[in-house]
């Protein structure tokens, strides 16, 4: 794995002001140096789509927090925060001097604050954002950002903010960005495609295997099948999908006689059959037979990383598949009530003798299982799903979202459902078998966009958190729309612009990716 002149130029511009961040929330300065470097290596393996496709500074927002909250999670307890040590070689000025007190009078401030608002503060000031871009971090309007920081300065006796966190950022000494220990952490993980693609997976699976045991059941679980004949064609639609024997992956389709569930996993896809049986497929058409599932419940992928969960049948396992070590990497008994969540980053969510529990996959094989405690509004609540910090859950029968640093839980309709990949949309399934959309943020409904007259029974999210839409042209045929979840999307940045791509007329309801067992219509 290398770094482009882009990335590298990016890492040399932001690496000062996401250690500073870090530092600022309470991070002791070494370690803050640790974390941005496994900050800016989760950015790399995404970053061509990233540039292309999103904004990369409100992304590192995103991932900055979620390794500050994550070191402070890990924590025993809350560690006293001690004044920032003047590094060796920097002389002691008064200059140094006035900015070392301004920066122990800024965290002292800020610890009084309440959290949002010192995030705020944080990733304005220190990290460098726009007003708008700390607004998509934290999911709060450009109105509300300017709102706290205003009250911020206030509270801290600091008008304007701006130059008083400047001169506290001075303070903190910040080594050169290492760019090769960025790049060398990021090949680490193991989620470059090149790696299998180019043979490199074999070799990685003997270097791995002296570092973890795995429990294998004998017969082994993988099994080399014949290879299928991809016809190349481009997906009509933003989700991989499969109906009346023919798979249609992103770039070409496959008969496959017999699909039931569907996981895509960046870079290939895992499906299972009526049987049971769960199969590894890449774009080429190479497959093989990575395990058995209980038909009744969820196969999940890890987007972009090749790593694949399941239930096994009856008193087996729950399993994780990695495509890059070509082999299971995790296998724990399940319990009666297993139930699996679902990924969120690095991270596998599953329900368990009563609570619900996650792993941590930051390394080839899983962590120690950690115990996810519901928030202090909905006491008894499980999860349904998670996605970037979001949280969709259930309690007493009612389907509520929570945000990351948030402590407002807008209630949704509907007896389950998933969350779209930034967390911020919510899909729902009725009693009736009717999916709908809703926004994860406050509760709101959207429409579905396409003719009115036709009937959605089934809906899935694409990776650009749009919605792939199967309905009912009440015709005997049926219609296959892949559209824009909320309107101001479309028409912010063009008027005339269709919320809807061409809807493709299908004979039934197919098979769509990434939705499971509950989100699909009884009979389908």
């Amino acid at each position: 794995m290398r770094a482009d002149p882009d990335f590298t130029a990016y890492v040399v511009a932001r690496w000062a002001p996401a250690v500073r961040v870090l530092v600022v929330l309470g991070v002791p300065p070494e370690r803050a140096d640790e974390l941005a470097v496994e900050t800016f290596a989760r950015l790399l393996p995404d970053w061509a789509r990233m540039r292309r496709e999103g904004d990369v500074d409100v992304e590192l927002g995103r991932v900055v927090l979620d390794a500050w909250a994550r070191q402070r999670g890990a924590a025993s307890e809350p560690a006293e925060r001690e004044r920032t040590p003047v590094a060796a070689g920097r002389v002691l000025t008064r200059e140094l001097e006035e900015q070392l007190a301004m920066l122990d009078r800024l965290a002292v401030g800020l610890a009084g604050v309440d959290e949002t608002t010192r995030l705020t503060v944080v990733l304005r000031h220190l990290g460098e954002l726009e007003v708008e871009q700390v607004g998509d971090v934290l999911g709060e309007p450009p109105a509300e950002v300017g709102r706290r920081l205003s009250a911020a300065a206030l509270a801290l006796d600091l008008v304007p903010l701006d130059p008083a966190c400047h001169a506290a950022a001075g303070a903190i000494d910040v080594p050169p960005p290492p760019v090769d220990r960025v790049v060398a952490t990021a090949a680490a993980t193991r989620r470059r495609r090149w790696l299998v693609s180019a043979g490199a997976a074999a070799a990685l699976v003997l270097v791995v295997g002296a570092a973890f045991v795995i429990t294998r059941p004998d017969p082994p679980r993988v099994r080399a099948l014949d290879p299928l004949d991809v016809t190349e064609v481009e997906n009509p639609v933003g989700a991989v999908w499969w109906l009346d024997g023919t798979l249609h992956l992103a770039h070409g389709t496959a008969p496959v006689p017999d699909v039931v569930q569907i996981a895509d996993a960046g870079f290939g896809i895992a499906y299972a059959d009526s049987d049971g049986n769960v199969v590894w497929l890449t774009d080429d058409g190479r497959r093989e037979r990575i395990g058995s599932l209980d038909t009744a419940t969820a196969l999940v992928a890890q987007g972009s990383a090749g790593r694949v969960a399941w239930l096994e049948p009856g008193s087996g396992d729950l399993v994780v598949w990695s495509a890059v070590a070509q082999d299971v990497v995790l296998a724990r008994p399940r319990a009666t009530d297993s139930r699996l969540i679902g990924w969120d980053r690095d991270r596998l969510y599953f329900h368990q003798e009563g609570r619900d529990h996650s792993v941590d996959f930051i390394n080839l094989s899983g962590s120690e299982v950690t115990t996810v405690d519901p928030p202090d509004n909905l006491p008894t609540s499980q999860l349904v799903d998670v996605a970037s910090g979001a949280e969709l859950r259930r309690q007493d029968g009612v389907l509520s979202t929570t945000q990351p640093f948030f402590s407002v839980s807008p209630p949704v309709s509907g007896l389950t459902g998933a969350l779209s990949p930034d967390g911020n949309y919510v899909l729902t399934l009725d009693g009736s078998g009717v999916p709908s959309a809703y926004d994860a943020r406050n509760g709101q409904r959207y429409p579905s966009w396409f003719d009115p007259t036709w009937g959605p029974v089934a809906a899935a999210f694409t990776r650009d958190d749009r919605v792939v839409w199967v309905a009912d042209e009440h015709n005997g045929s049926y219609g296959l729309v892949d559209c824009q979840v909320e309107e101001r999307l479309v028409t912010a940045f063009d008027p005339d612009a269709q919320r809807c791509d061409r809807p493709l007329d299908v004979s039934g309801v197919p098979v769509l990716a990434d939705v499971r067992p509950g989100l699909v219509p009884d009979g389908s």
